[in-house]
């Protein structure tokens, strides 16, 4: 069952929500538009495409980015930050999670937890995070 329906951005798919919390995209010629258009026949509208805000795209952005242990440190580096990573990552407060990530990890992605919190504790800004993120995507090792 159909719980909603939205145009896309090229005004010829659409986006289905199922009852189940699935999302489908559906194109014009899709064995599912004959779902579509029962469901607009019983009294329902499609949604116009709204695009989304610099906010929604900054947090999509934010949820997309990950790099390998070894970009993050290169791009720490570069930025003259590794060093206080370390002393941070020496010091008996820190969180034994952050310890733990920041040996073993082989990846780390911008919004989990733990990558917050160490750039919250280093007092690096949201701005500042994803500045690092974007340059260690480009460093090839």
């Amino acid at each position: 069952m159909i719980t909603n329906v939205k145009e896309l951005e090229d005004g010829s798919n659409h986006q289905v929500t199922w009852k189940d919390g699935t999302v489908s995209t559906v194109p014009p010629n899709h064995r599912f538009m004959q779902n579509v258009r029962e469901w607009v026949d019983a009294g329902n509208t499609i949604e116009a495409y709204v695009p989304p805000t610099a906010d929604e795209l900054l947090q999509q952005e934010r949820q997309s980015m990950q790099v390998s242990r070894f970009q993050a440190r290169a791009a720490l580096s570069q930025a003259g930050m590794l060093a206080d990573v370390q002393t941070y990552m020496d010091d008996v407060n820190t969180p034994e999670i952050e310890r733990l990530a920041w040996q073993d990890a082989q990846s780390f992605k911008r919004l989990s937890p733990t990558i917050v919190n160490v750039g919250t504790s280093l007092g690096l800004t949201d701005i500042q995070m994803d500045e690092l993120f974007r340059t260690a995507a480009t460093i090839e090792a």
